[in-house]
């Protein structure tokens, strides 16, 4: 991928990570959780993401500006999520993003956006799954992000943040930062 993308256009400027797999198992189902479903879920979204910015490097070291961003979860600061693997893996990945700002610093930026839950078949779930109802009622915005909103932050961080690295964008609609969002009712008696 990354050779085709240098023979096409001669040249590598930002890399996103956004490859993910993943399959509902609830946490306290262990024995569920079989070795086949957790070396798929760590070789796509930790080591396929490694392998990718390895194999980037040398090209975005050739210019200056140039951009990782990686697209983490959630999950990898709630430890929630479809699996205890695909937590673990995404928490993996937010490790690794600050580790190679570190490593990559000063000639390459490395940065993560970190959606919450959003309206595709990811894992398995339907627009009609609960999950997403719960979800976007408890966020301050009160709607979960799109696939839009995730572009967007990965363009600011790609094309116009030059002095951010290192940092994880929380695209979640709040719940993270100011906790869900208690009922009119609730409010009143807490701040009473």
């Amino acid at each position: 991928m990354i050779d085709r993308t240098h023979a096409e256009f001669g040249r590598l400027d930002i890399l996103v990570n956004n490859a993910g797999w993943s399959t509902v198992i609830p946490h306290h189902k262990l024995e569920e959780l079989t070795n086949e479903i957790w070396d798929r879920t760590l070789d796509t979204n930790l080591r396929g993401c490694f392998y990718c910015m390895r194999a980037a490097v040398p090209l975005l070291r050739e210019h200056p500006g140039t951009s990782i961003i990686n697209v983490v979860s959630t999950s990898a600061i709630t430890s929630e999520g479809s699996s205890i693997v695909y937590a673990a893996s995404k928490a993996g990945m937010l490790t690794m993003t600050k580790s190679l700002t570190r490593a990559l610093a000063p000639q390459i930026r490395v940065n993560a956006i970190s959606p919450g839950p959003i309206r595709t078949h990811f894992a398995d779930r339907h627009d009609s799954d609960p999950v997403f109802a719960r979800e976007e009622k408890a966020t301050p915005l009160q709607k979960l992000a799109t696939v839009e909103d995730c572009a967007a932050a990965a363009l600011f961080l790609a094309a116009d943040a030059p002095a951010i690295t290192g940092q994880t964008i929380l695209v979640e609609g709040g719940l993270i930062a100011l906790g869900p969002v208690r009922s009119v009712a609730t409010r009143t008696e807490h701040d009473a």
